[in-house]
């Protein structure tokens, strides 16, 4: 478990003033998602634009749902919701463009995971050039650290869902052309 950071017996712990005088804790910000988390130690390297702890969640989501050895391959309904709920640098265009597409997939004609995953492999095989989406302006609302926060049962798994649910609604505005792409592809 990731522990927060700061001073412990007049030692600094990271550079960061949690504000122990004021008994408050140092937080930070998600770029993206706006989750707001205390700071944690250590660094997480994350692929997309978010904080590290904002992406921390979202491995310890993945560890989850990969222990599982689920049949739907749910754990591909977190990846996609994540990479659409986090564009732009550092991740690739692609990494939207596939999120997107995933969520189509699963919550508009009821995909399963890997059935999902099958349809980004013929996808990726296909060399194309995918354009920078402009992203909704707000892209707040249910986290992937909402989802963790839920009892690791089916409760879990319905968490899960409404956040791939509501991301993909931030998305509306592009609804039509992932639509229209996944039609053309054939997916």
């Amino acid at each position: 478990m990731l522990r927060p950071i700061g001073h412990r017996d007049g030692v600094d712990c990271g550079g960061v003033d949690p504000g122990v005088d004021r008994g408050e804790v140092a937080t930070t910000t998600c770029p993206s998602c706006g989750y707001t988390a205390p700071v944690y130690g250590g660094s997480v390297e994350s692929r997309f634009r978010a904080s590290a702890e904002c992406y921390a969640a979202y491995q310890e989501l993945a560890a989850y749902n990969l222990t599982g050895g689920r049949r739907d391959f749910i754990h591909q309904e977190a990846v996609d919701a994540y990479a659409a709920q986090h564009p732009g640098p550092p991740a690739k265009p692609m990494a939207t463009w596939f999120g997107l597409v995933g969520l189509h997939l699963a919550l508009d004609l009821g995909r399963t995971g890997r059935e999902v995953q099958q349809a980004h492999m013929r996808l990726a095989r296909r060399r194309r050039h995918w354009p920078e989406l402009a992203a909704p302006a707000d892209l707040t609302g249910m986290v992937v650290a909402d989802v963790m926060q839920q009892p690791a049962d089916d409760t879990r798994d319905d968490a899960l869902w409404r956040w791939a649910g509501e991301v993909w609604e931030h998305w509306a505005a592009v609804h039509q052309v992932i639509a229209d792409l996944c039609a053309d592809q054939g997916l």
